[in-house]
């Protein structure tokens, strides 16, 4: 999970990875709720997506757009309290 979370959100520049590395990553963050299926945004992503929600719930903060961008790319409070 570590890998991907990286793999979306830094190191090494996206566009110098393989088109197979990209693809994979993606397959398996939107396997793992990070990556939107269908180009929701943050906003709509943090009114509508339960598991996000949940996760903010049990840490004790609000669903905001900032927040549902942190978690989509694996770091923050919510991943965290995941």
């Amino acid at each position: 999970m570590a890998k991907i979370a990286k793999s979306l959100s830094g190191g090494t520049k996206w566009r110098n990875k393989s088109p197979d590395y990209r693809a994979d990553a993606l397959k398996a963050g939107r396997e793992a709720g990070l990556v939107s299926l269908n180009g929701q945004s943050n906003h709509e992503y943090a009114k509508t997506n339960d598991k996000f929600r949940a996760a903010c719930e049990a840490v004790g903060i609000k669903p905001t757009a900032r927040q549902a961008s942190k978690y989509r790319n694996g770091i923050g409070k919510a991943r965290k309290g995941v």
